[in-house]
């Protein structure tokens, strides 16, 4: 009887301190994805004389170690992202190896973002945007 109490009371409050943990992580989980949920987003069609309408899928590249590419819908909530190292330098003339070709392709043949947003004005990514527009380009012409 003198150890039994103790044990009960001890692990009953172990069972609340971790309730009251997930219930704390979840509120602050929520309150976060509410401040950095981004608005919609509306576009032009390349067509002049196309009306605006909301982007279906926006996607944003940071070009790290490694490279960040996610696709968000028009209510900021994220649907996909891949990580992968790409190695850019300040070289227009550098060519992407040939598996990262494939897997960015096949991330945007899964997505098919509306809008590709590329972050940074450092050589490098003016470096990505070309090699970015080339695995786009390769993508339409399989269409």
């Amino acid at each position: 009887e003198k150890h039994l109490y103790p044990m009960l009371e001890h692990g009953l409050v172990a069972m609340r301190i971790k309730e009251a943990k997930v219930f704390v992580g979840r509120r602050i989980k929520e309150a976060m994805e509410a401040m950095i949920r981004v608005a919609p987003y509306t576009w032009r069609p390349p067509q002049a004389d196309a009306r605006p309408r909301k982007a279906r899928a926006i996607m944003g590249v940071h070009l790290a170690a490694p490279t960040e590419m996610v696709v968000i819908d028009e209510w900021g909530e994220v649907r996909d992202f891949l990580s992968i190292m790409v190695d850019v330098r300040e070289n227009h003339r550098q060519e992407m190896k040939e598996s990262d070709k494939v897997k960015i392709s096949d991330f945007l043949q899964k997505n098919e973002p509306d809008v590709i947003a590329l972050g940074g004005g450092q050589l490098k990514c003016r470096t990505l945007k070309a090699q970015l527009e080339d695995v786009v380009g390769r993508c339409q012409t399989k269409e």
